[in-house]
């Protein structure tokens, strides 16, 4: 999750108004809702969309506009 968060950061993704998070099929449905949580607490003002990729080698892809 900590890698998630860095590389978010790395992006900028406070300054957008949207988030789209695509989660892998390594990932729980638990553990990609946590990091929607942390998204939504740290900037309550951006939009947040998780779905799941069920891509087979990243554990998320992210959009962030």
């Amino acid at each position: 999750l900590q890698v998630a968060k860095d590389t978010l950061e790395k992006m900028d993704w406070k300054n957008r108004d949207l988030v789209t998070v695509f989660y892998g099929e390594d990932i729980s449905d638990e553990e990609a809702e946590n990091l929607k949580t942390w998204l939504e607490e740290e900037a309550p003002h951006i939009e947040v969309e998780l779905y799941p990729g069920k891509q087979p080698l990243y554990y998320y892809v992210f959009g962030v506009e």
